[in-house]
């Protein structure tokens, strides 16, 4: 084989391998389209590992090199049988989780809780634009005519006045 087609082998194999990671992952578990994929990935990744011993012992590299070598598409399965394996129970993981919030939650009664309001006091002038006891912003206070009688809302919003 020319050496400049040479090259598309090993970009075929790990293409091969790359659709099948993807093919294995999108059928369901023990299918004849998983089964397929599954066959397929193991028989590229053998090609892959006997095309790198293959490699290294052509470039004169000794069992050291070779291993090296043969790891790296093992790595690979490696890599993504574990992928694989996180993805599934990724899948069971959120398959419960929406099964729990399906779950009816338990009602629960109002408990009546006695709560001391609190007494509110007038403040001095805020600015020369404003009257005694207005403030301005989120949580500005309203004043009832007496200071110890709680007669409508204590806290209102008013604008800010330029």
């Amino acid at each position: 084989m020319p050496p400049e087609l040479a090259a598309n082998v090993p970009i075929a194999i790990v293409g091969l391998v790359a659709a099948s990671i993807i093919a294995t992952a999108s059928f369901r578990q023990w299918s004849a389209g998983w089964w397929y994929a599954t066959v397929l990935f193991a028989f590229s990744t053998l090609i892959s590992v006997s095309g790198n011993i293959q490699y290294a012992n052509e470039i004169g590299g000794g069992v050291v090199s070779m291993s090296i070598y043969a790891g790296m598409p093992l790595t690979m399965l490696f890599a993504v049988h574990l992928t694989l394996m996180l993805w599934e129970r990724g899948r069971q993981v959120s398959a419960e989780g929406s099964a729990e919030a399906a779950a009816p939650e338990p009602t629960v009664t109002p408990v009546e809780v006695e709560v001391e309001v609190p007494k509110v006091y007038p403040l001095d002038n805020t600015g020369p634009l404003f009257t005694r006891r207005q403030t301005t912003g989120v949580g500005s206070q309203h004043w009832p005519t007496s200071v110890d009688v709680i007669d409508g809302p204590q806290f209102t919003t008013t604008g800010i006045r330029f």
